[in-house]
């Protein structure tokens, strides 16, 4: 009889410890599970931001170069354009353009004319437009790029993959003792296609240079 009582009690405790184990494999589990969600939407964050910022310093190193080229102490700017940087908004698009000088093309001096821009009618992507010309080209040609130069421009993104919810710009003049310059803001909002709830909004700010 008491070998049967150390049997049952040996086999209660069997159950008790595997019941007991079962509930700490589930809890790891679950910790497990919760950790590599964290991890993927980390993931997801930090690609964003990184594809984010990469785009708008790649736009900072283009705007720096801007008015490059320009005479007598001027910068160059797009004909009919008051600013370096010339900022246009409508209800079709938002546009950001300016012009600087690149080397030759041909025998000519060669200046290379760049277009950001966003359209209402594709307002999920930002495009950068730029075509090499011997001279600036004009704002009318700016802000209707396509037409007078072919589509010669990208999306800055993968629409496949992000989706720019916001390309805001603000432009404010700076006067100097010598020289009129300006301030330009640039806000860009964007989110993932496939997790729209994972989205980022980053700002740079830029002073126009005097070449």
């Amino acid at each position: 009889m008491l070998r049967r009582g150390q049997s049952g009690y040996s086999l209660i405790e069997l159950l008790v410890s595997t019941s007991i184990s079962l509930i700490v494999i589930a809890i790891a589990v679950t910790m497990l599970l919760h950790s590599q969600r964290l991890s993927a939407a980390h993931a997801k964050e930090l690609m964003l931001l990184q594809s984010t910022n990469s785009v708008l310093q790649m736009m900072k190193l283009d705007l720096y170069r801007a008015g490059h080229g320009g005479v007598l102490g001027e910068s160059v700017r797009l004909s009919g354009a008051a600013q370096t940087y010339y900022v246009k908004h409508s209800e079709h698009y938002t546009l950001l353009a300016f012009a600087y000088l690149s080397g030759s093309l041909g025998s000519e001096t060669a200046y290379t004319n760049v277009v950001y821009q966003r359209q209402s009618e594709s307002k999920e992507v930002l495009r950068v437009c730029e075509k090499k010309l011997p001279r600036a080209m004009s704002a009318l040609e700016a802000e209707n790029f396509t037409t007078h130069f072919g589509n010669t421009c990208n999306t800055v993104f993968d629409s496949n993959l992000i989706v720019v919810n916001d390309f805001a710009l603000d432009s404010e003049p700076l006067t100097g003792v010598t020289h009129t310059s300006s301030l330009l803001n640039i806000e860009l909002s964007t989110y993932l296609r496939f997790a729209p709830e994972v989205s980022k909004t980053l700002a740079i700010s830029i002073k126009q240079r005097n070449w």
